[in-house]
């Protein structure tokens, strides 16, 4: 009889240590989703961090230009860009300490022969009149008006209205407009078309509004109805009623329509206002207001769909902490494809900036630059300090020569496994670099803000294009690349953010660092639930 052994059959092994990817928050910062259920491409904080299309990037810095506005402590107020007939005759001002400089240049600014002024809190724009001259008319509502013709300044030689009381300059269907500051606010001035003298008409409003306040503000905008293209003209209350017209003459009712009255949430500053293509945004409680869509809906519904909508909290806060202080401000920075809104912490002390990329509509936040005001002259993006220096950004990849601290905590990720425990221990960051400046890297779990941050070793090389590296020997990754290592992390709980920070450095360059990051590999060991 054959007798045969009883075979025992073994159960494979299986491995419970999972390796996954997570995107860099491309999609931004994020202040307005639930923690437990943000999008994974959004981050719970991204400071001097800036979303890109593909990666984040840290900003870029500043240098000084204009230096010598008054001493170390006085702010710089106003900038103020002039376009002549041809670039050589552009120029660029600031004001501080009631005085007009010339900052063009780099270097030690030039005062003008505005002098003495009560106030440097000035608006401006440019007109070019009937004879093709170019001017820049500024006011302030305190101070005669200022004119600059391209080679002097000189008062503005205005009828009809108390000058000193006309605060904003803006143009409208080729004529000058004014906000007026004084007795009868609720009336805006106009002058004839082309005029940059002469008497100006009254155009009382005071009829349409209905909660008060005065007028704030002036600013127009494009609507293409794919049929025609209309230019609407927008009058701003310091309670955020808006009164819309469209037409090309106010003293013809032919060739003047009232288009609606709106309601926005309340203005934030004289400067609340700011063309972007053919929309117009104004700065209100409630964020970042688009007048195309205020047209279409109410005031909340305009703010669930404001530009900010996805950092509406941070918007909240900074509005009520801040809201009154003077250096609110939105302008758009085409040649990097972004738009800053600058918030005064501390007036004339303090700013931080919440930023949005034009192309994606994802936000972050810049600390440590401190402006009271920016200016877009050129191509180039300058902001006047709070020290009497006028200075230039998006310039190398310090502060003046202090490094930039950037900060990065991606949302909180669970893995595609919602209740169940993990145990992180590897964590590795993708990065393009140049080499000089790698990120340290670490995570949170379970909604913490603790996590130890370290800095993974590095290796670099110049890599192999594709079709010239020889199959399975060369590094296939381009020119400059940077492989950050595996580190170890510690951490158990059902989700994880992964926090990056990194110091920059001065790389000697006006064009800054390469440091691109565009993913995290997370090593975990997935336990069971709890």
């Amino acid at each position: 009889m054959r007798l045969t052994a009883a075979v025992k059959r073994s159960t494979p092994f299986r491995s419970n240590v999972e390796t996954t990817s997570i995107p860099a928050p491309t999609g931004g910062w994020d202040a307005i989703s639930a923690l437990a259920n943000m999008p994974e491409d959004r981050a719970v904080q991204l400071d001097n961090w800036v979303p890109r299309t593909g990666w984040i990037e840290p900003r870029k810095g500043y240098t000084s230009w204009g230096t010598g506005l008054g001493t170390s402590s006085t702010p710089v107020e106003t900038v103020m860009a002039y376009y002549g007939t041809t670039s050589a005759s552009d120029k660029l001002f600031a004001i501080a300490g009631g005085t007009f400089y010339d900052v063009t240049s780099q270097g030690a600014a030039v005062a003008t022969t505005v002098t003495g002024m009560a106030n440097s809190k000035w608006q401006y724009c440019n007109f070019t009149n009937s004879s093709g001259t170019t001017y820049l008319i500024a006011c302030n509502g305190v101070d005669t008006p200022k004119i600059y013709n391209g080679s002097v300044w000189a008062d503005t030689a205005i009828t009809g209205v108390t000058q000193t009381e006309l605060i904003q300059p803006y143009v409208y269907q080729g004529r000058l407009w004014f906000v007026r500051n004084g007795s009868s606010t609720l009336s805006p001035v106009y002058l004839a078309v082309g005029a940059i003298a002469g008497a100006a008409t009254a155009f009382p409003l005071g009829n349409f509004i209905t909660k008060g306040g005065y007028m704030m503000a002036i600013a127009s905008w494009s609507v293409d109805t794919r049929q025609t293209v209309n230019d609407y003209l927008a009058f701003v209350t310091s309670r955020g009623q808006v009164i819309v017209y469209y037409g090309t003459d106010p003293a013809s009712a032919p060739d003047w329509t009232l288009v609606g009255l709106y309601n926005l949430g309340r203005p934030l500053g004289r400067r609340c206002t700011r063309k972007i293509a053919g929309d117009l945004a104004v700065i209100t409680v409630d964020g970042i207001t688009s007048m195309n869509t205020m047209l279409l809906a109410d005031r909340a519904t305009g703010a669930r769909q404001s530009i900010t909508e996805n950092i509406f909290g941070a918007i909240q806060t900074a509005t009520s902490l801040y809201g009154d202080n003077f250096g609110w401000q939105f302008i758009d920075y085409p040649v990097s494809s972004l738009a800053l809104l600058n918030i005064p912490v501390t007036e004339n002390t303090e700013q931080m900036q919440f930023v949005m990329n034009t192309i994606t509509g994802a936000w972050c936040r810049f600390l440590g630059l401190n402006g009271n005001v920016w200016e877009l002259f050129g191509d180039q993006l300058f902001f006047g300090g709070n020290d009497g220096t006028v200075y230039l950004w998006d310039y190398g990849s310090v502060d003046d020569g202090d490094p930039i601290t950037c900060t990065a905590k991606s949302a909180f990720n669970y893995f595609r496994t919602r209740g169940y425990t993990k145990r992180f221990t590897l964590l590795q960051p993708v990065i393009t670099s140049d080499g000089n400046v790698i990120p340290g890297t670490g995570i949170n779990v379970d909604f913490g803000a603790d996590g130890t941050i370290s800095t993974p070793n590095i290796s670099t090389g110049n890599g192999s294009l594709w079709n010239f590296g020889v199959w399975d020997t060369a590094v296939w990754g381009g020119s400059g690349f940077t492989q950050a290592n595996w580190i170890t992390v510690s951490g158990i709980g059902h989700c994880a953010s992964v926090i990056t920070q990194v110091a920059t450095g001065d790389t000697g360059s006006s064009d800054g660092l390469l440091l691109q990051l565009n993913s995290w590999n997370v090593m975990y060991e997935r336990g069971g639930p709890l």
